[in-house]
């Protein structure tokens, strides 16, 4: 058996961990130790065994195996949970039950494993260097060589030396020097003492000098304060002086300047549309009263123009049914003369159901060729006689009586023969041809003699001595008398046997009566079951009879059922074929067809289709030919008329009214045009006067904005704008300045 896969969801220190072993070789693990050695081995045993009673808390996991015979298998231990897989069933039997004959773990591990506790066991591990390198891998031989040397440094300390003194009073006295210097030490503590009192002043005197340096910078830091301020504050006494010099105009409006630049804007943009409008306008008007009565007539020849293909059509289609009115009417009459023939010289029918006729036709058809199939099915009696004539035959019940008595019949016999071959032996035998008992008897006496001719000479005790040849002699005496009585055993048995067959024999000729056989009891065994199997044979030959007579009853019944279904499928198709007839006369009378035949249903109603067609189309043409010259007839006064109004003077057709309705089209988009061109003109007028009051209200606001501002001209507003920017460029300075103190003050107290 192999390990496959081992997967240790939870086992000791192993959570979710799987390992394929490798096919070949011999595998060994080792590690530290608690690296999961026993616990691997644990898990191996667990999965084949199970788990120890009440440790299993915990353990989930699972082993694939392979074995000899190359099936796979998984065990999978999940706590108390357990089954066995081979891939297509699980079971819940143990490995061990399986494979290995009830194999338990004990014995598992007596034979087949080898742990630490067997180990310890042998003497061999007595010795601590050994023990040391056997049971551990890193750790245990370090550890046996530092006790090996602890040991031998005990040793070499307690001896004895040359000189007399033990090495441990040499390394006592060593201490006591140690303790010596260490004591001469503690004289050193006082200048310690001053020296830390010396560091702790040199600690205070550093702090105030700390203390110093930083109020010194915080006085350069007051002084080098207002220096630093005095160039910000006079470039602000500098802005401020400015300021009041242009302080007429501090009153300015703010966006003065800019009202006044839009204003100019918008005046000059004015001026650039009033020109642009004026240079495409246009003098007179671009209408032309000629193009009135065009538009007065436009609808109707819209109207005539969608009737101009119509007009073509209609004159095509009058000159290309001029021959094929010729060919209607001769095709017509063709098809005519053929369906006379049918119709027996009636009139044609002008509507025909032929879809009823071909349904009928084919019914008709169809319950013909029913009526001769169902002529043709008539079914044959294969059945032959029933058997019925001949001599009476036994019952099953009766055979059932015979069987049972023939199968008794023969027990007895050979239970006869039985009592017949014990009776030819005993009568063979000889007579008193055994002595057994005599000599049993003889020898039984000669012991008692002994053990009288014993007791009295002294060589055994009296008390059992006669007490076993009394036991001797009455066993003697036992042996005699059943020889005596067995001589007449042999003549007894065979009364005894005879009498037995004498039974047998009347109990055969009572069941002889049962199986109705007429043998005597004094005939052979041989001749008894001769007889017997000629009773069976009968009746096999009487269940033969029966199965034949079965079967020709039950054929018979077969055809009579299927002889009455035939006769009733026979009147059915009689009565669909009178009445597929009846339909189909029927039919024929509706639509004076009386001389059509089913065979002629097709040709007739291809015939028919063609003469409906050709006196259809006829007919529809006629109609559709006086539509065609009443309104070619309307449409060429309809022509006339507009082309009189128009002023055309050409002849009326198709062709003459396209060129005219073209000619329409582009007097209608040139008059479309001219309208536009002068509504435009007409708007660019109107958008001219607009733009005209609009400059004037801009050159309003002008004058308001030049008085609102104190200036006479276009020239005093624009310096007075200048100086307005100028007083707010020094403005701006002196708050900057303003802003910069206060940065550089950073608190009220300084700033003030």
């Amino acid at each position: 058996m192999k390990i496959t896969e081992m997967h240790l969801d939870d086992f000791g220190i192993y959570h979710d961990v799987s390992w394929n072993p490798p096919e070949h070789g011999l595998i060994v693990m080792h590690g530290r130790n608690e690296s999961g050695k026993t616990t691997l081995m644990k898990y191996v045993r667990s999965m084949f065994f199970g788990y120890l009673r009440g440790d299993w808390k915990g353990y989930f996991g699972s082993m694939g195996i392979r074995r000899e015979d190359g099936k796979e298998y998984r065990i999978v231990r999940n706590e108390k949970e357990y089954f066995l897989s081979d891939g297509h069933q699980k079971v819940q039997d143990e490995p061990a039950d399986l494979w290995w004959h009830g194999l338990d773990r004990q014995t598992y591990d007596k034979i087949f494993a080898m742990g630490l506790e067997d180990l310890q066991g042998f003497k061999i591990l007595s010795n601590e260097a050994v023990r040391s390198h056997f049971f551990s891998i890193e750790g245990g031989v370090s550890m046996g060589l530092a006790r090996s040397e602890v040991t031998k440094h005990m040793g070499e300390l307690l001896v004895a030396s040359p000189q007399g003194k033990k090495p441990i009073n040499a390394l006592l006295n060593e201490q006591k020097d140690f303790d010596r210097r260490i004591n001469g030490m503690a004289y050193d503590e006082d200048e310690f003492a001053s020296l830390q009192e010396t560091e702790q002043t040199t600690h205070e005197i550093e702090n105030r000098i700390r203390l110093d340096i930083e109020e010194s910078k915080q006085q350069i830091e007051r002084i080098s304060m207002p220096i630093a301020a005095w160039d910000v504050y006079k470039r602000g006494q500098d802005a401020l002086q400015h300021m009041q010099a242009l302080a007429d105009v501090s009153q300015f409006p703010a966006d003065g300047a800019q009202k006044w630049a839009e204003l100019e804007q918008n005046i000059k943009a004015i001026d650039d549309q009033v020109r642009k409008l004026k240079a495409t306008s246009r003098k007179g008007p671009a209408f032309q009263e000629s193009w009135n009565r065009w538009l007065a007539c436009g609808p109707q020849l819209d109207d005539m123009y969608h009737h101009v293909s119509e007009w073509k059509q209609g004159l095509t289609e009058l000159s290309n049914h001029e021959d094929k009115e010729m060919d209607w009417e001769f095709e017509s009459t063709k098809q005519a003369d053929l369906l006379k023939t049918w119709t027996d010289g009636q009139d044609i029918p002008a509507a025909v159901d032929w879809t009823q006729g071909i349904s009928a036709a084919a019914a008709l058809d169809h319950s013909r060729q029913d009526l001769e199939k169902w002529k043709a099915d008539k079914p044959k009696n294969v059945s032959g006689s029933s058997g019925e004539d001949g001599p009476a035959e036994k019952t099953k019940d009766e055979w059932d009586v015979i069987g049972t008595a023939v199968a008794t019949i023969q027990n007895v016999v050979m239970e006869r023969q039985k009592i017949q071959e014990q009776l030819e032996w005993l009568k063979n035998e000889p007579a008193g041809s055994s002595k057994a008992f005599t000599l049993v008897g003889v020898a039984f006496l000669v012991l008692a003699a002994l053990c009288v001719a014993a007791v009295y000479a002294g060589n055994f005790d009296s008390t059992l001595g006669l007490g076993g040849a009394a036991a001797c002699v009455v066993i003697a005496i036992i042996s005699l008398v059943r020889q005596s009585t067995g001589a007449d055993r042999v003549p007894r048995k065979i009364a005894e046997i005879e009498g037995q067959l004498a039974r047998v024999n009347g109990k055969i000729g009572d069941l002889a009566k049962g199986a109705e056989i007429t043998l005597s009891t004094d005939e052979s065994n041989e001749r008894w079951l001769q007889e017997l199997d000629a009773v069976r044979k009968q009746y096999l030959d009487w269940q033969t009879r029966e199965t034949k007579n079965a079967w020709q009853k039950e054929q018979k019944v077969m055809y009579d059922a299927i002889y009455e279904k035939w006769q009733s499928d026979g009147n059915t198709c009689k009565k669909q074929l009178l009445a597929c007839e009846t339909a189909w006369d029927g039919w024929r009378d509706k639509n004076s067809f009386s001389k059509l035949d089913t065979a002629d249903v097709a040709k007739a109603k291809e015939a028919w289709d063609t003469w409906h067609e050709v006196t259809t189309a006829a007919a529809d043409w006629k109609r559709r030919k006086l539509e065609l010259k009443g309104a070619i007839s309307r449409w060429s006064d309809t022509a006339e008329q507009i082309f009189r109004e128009v002023g055309v003077k050409k002849a009326i057709s198709p062709d003459t009214v396209e060129d005219v309705y073209k000619q329409w089209q582009d007097i209608r988009v040139q008059a479309e045009v001219a309208k536009e061109q002068d509504r435009q003109q007409k708007e660019r007028e109107n958008q001219i006067a607009s733009l005209g009051e609009e400059r004037q209200q801009r050159v309003q606001e002008q004058q308001e904005l030049l008085k609102a501002t104190g200036a006479q001209t276009e020239g005093e507003f624009r310096s007075k704008v200048l100086r307005f920017r100028q007083f707010h460029q020094y403005k701006e300075v002196y708050d900057q300045t303003e802003a910069h103190i206060r940065l550089i003050a950073k608190t009220p107290k300084n700033l003030a």
